[in-house]
């Protein structure tokens, strides 16, 4: 069954986190197969170039994986 895009965006938040959650978990194993090379999220961090006192907003868009490597370079640069 196809959903069309309006119709999935208005379904009840408790049916679209529980979709979320069900295929959140297989996330990781979908790096290689869209070829994010190793050690892509960490390069991608690093480019940002944070400096001391510098603010990150993480809007928590997917499964925060960034997070934790995010966290580290502002540890790392104060």
């Amino acid at each position: 069954m196809r959903v069309s895009r309006s119709t999935f965006v208005r379904q009840p938040l408790t049916r679209v986190a529980t979709r979320y959650d069900r295929l959140a978990r297989w996330y990781r194993f979908a790096g290689p197969l869209i070829l994010l090379a190793p050690g892509f999220r960490r390069k991608a961090v690093k480019r940002l170039g944070l400096k001391r006192g510098d603010t990150v907003l993480e809007i928590g868009c997917g499964t925060g994986r960034n997070l934790a490597l995010l966290c580290e370079r502002l540890s790392e640069v104060s």
